[in-house]
């Protein structure tokens, strides 16, 4: 689920940022443009279908009234057979978060250089 939910998020997001540029003012060249764009909706669309696995690096910040309250950075791996895997770099620099769709449970590895030192955590 967590992967559909994913894939739908995307594929919503990228239709709202497109939006803008899909109304019909009806000139020609505007009606070029809108063709193009829908091809490349539709490239992005079936590229990502096509994605067995992807990584991204995230920052995430919290504010408290008005001022920084919490700072995470982590590496976040996912794998389309439903494999969620969070490395942490910053506050938890060793900190690893496994978790596998449709389980009730995430497996913590506090440190990476323990790999035998696992906690599984109920969700």
């Amino acid at each position: 689920m967590v992967g559909r939910d994913f894939s739908k998020k995307l594929l919503l997001t990228i239709f709202l940022l497109a939006c803008p540029l899909l109304v019909n003012t009806a000139t020609a060249s505007e009606q070029a443009d809108e063709s193009r764009i829908l091809a490349v909706v539709k490239r992005v669309e079936s590229a990502f279908k096509a994605l067995r696995d992807y990584t991204c690096d995230v920052e995430q910040v919290f504010y408290r009234e008005g001022a920084e309250d919490q700072h995470y950075r982590f590496k976040l791996l996912f794998k389309k057979t439903h494999k969620i895997r969070v490395e942490f770099s910053d506050p938890y620099p060793s900190l690893t978060v496994l978790y596998r769709e449709g389980e009730h449970e995430v497996t913590v590895i506090p440190f990476r250089f323990l790999r035998g030192l696992k906690f599984r955590f109920s969700i």
